[in-house]
């Protein structure tokens, strides 16, 4: 088992993996056994033979690279550790190994590389990891947003971003042994600007979700009118009630070329834009009695007087 993938601790025997280390075993289909500290019956025999071989190997052997100290290991392998009978089991490991063999099976290999772990940003600011909830910048929440999770099981860390952008939310110590615990932001996490209209802020983007730059929009309006924010913020939610995205999106792109960013400018938009169901004319066929009918012409001379001026 290699190292940062044994275990980070063990509670009443209770074992808890790393989460790579638990997928792959579950995959690969092993179990594991698990020596107690201090145990000379289980864990004394795997420590006597790393003691056998730094004194039999390594001891008073110059280092000159590790390639050539792996073919000097293999060799000394052949040569002395796996041909000479065990002091305890009193048998060779080389003819024990090949009857051992006939019972092994292959390690499966992955088929393909795990995909990155991601969660759902929480309207209360919080992504949900190992059972807890690890707490993400206020103004980090909007509807369908994910956060992609990396770990660093040898720091002890996990990582909050942004899937698409790769932007950092925010980065934890994970709460080993801990469940079902709101974990805070540390001390020194980088805030969003936090406002005193964020939840109804929320609340309006939640009505116009799938509308392309609708936030930008509206933090626009949020800025240029600080003191009227929630008076501006409540027609943008009426809007959203009564229009539909079409008539949304077209309205949005309207104003923002003309920038015309005021709430009032966004409903005369939608007003104006409104979709009318289309009335589609029909040719008047006339009845044939009628169709054969000329209208009479007239010269425009019959329509003036003596010296050319018209009556």
């Amino acid at each position: 088992m290699a190292a940062g993938s044994i275990p980070r601790c063990l509670l009443r025997g209770f074992l808890i993996f790393t989460e790579a280390f638990e997928n792959y075993k579950k995959y690969a289909g092993f179990s594991i056994f698990l020596c107690r500290g201090n145990d000379p019956q289980s864990k004394g025999k795997i420590e006597s033979v790393i003691k056998y071989v730094k004194g039999n190997f390594l001891a008073c052997r110059i280092y000159s690279g590790i390639s050539t100290l792996n073919s000097d290991g293999l060799a000394w392998l052949e040569r002395t550790a796996n041909t000479k009978i065990h002091e305890t089991t009193k048998m060779i490991p080389n003819i024990v190994f090949a009857e051992e063999i006939k019972h092994l099976k292959a390690v499966p290999t992955l088929s393909a590389p795990a995909k990155p772990k991601s969660a759902i940003v929480r309207p209360a600011n919080v992504v949900h990891y190992l059972q807890n909830r690890y707490e993400v910048p206020k103004g980090t929440y909007l509807p369908g947003r994910k956060a992609s999770i990396t770990v660093d099981d040898e720091a002890g860390k996990v990582f909050f971003a942004d899937p698409q952008t790769g932007e950092l939310f925010a980065e934890h110590n994970i709460a080993y042994g801990v469940i079902g615990k709101k974990i805070p932001l540390p001390r020194n996490a980088q805030r969003f600007r936090e406002t005193k209209y964020d939840e109804f802020k929320i609340t309006v983007l939640s009505a116009y979700e799938g509308i392309y730059l609708i936030e930008e929009y509206i933090d626009k309006l949020i800025e240029k009118y600080p003191r009227y924010a929630r008076d501006q913020l409540r027609i943008m939610k009426n809007c959203a009630e009564i229009y539909d995205k079409e008539e949304v999106q077209k309205a949005l792109d309207y104003c923002i070329d003309r920038d015309l960013f005021s709430a009032n400018d966004f409903r005369d938009a939608l007003v104006f834009f409104r979709i009318e169901p289309k009335i589609e004319s029909k040719q008047v066929k006339l009845p044939v009695k009628y169709s054969t009918i000329q209208a009479q012409t007239r010269n425009l001379d019959s329509y003036t007087a003596k010296g050319g001026e018209l009556l």
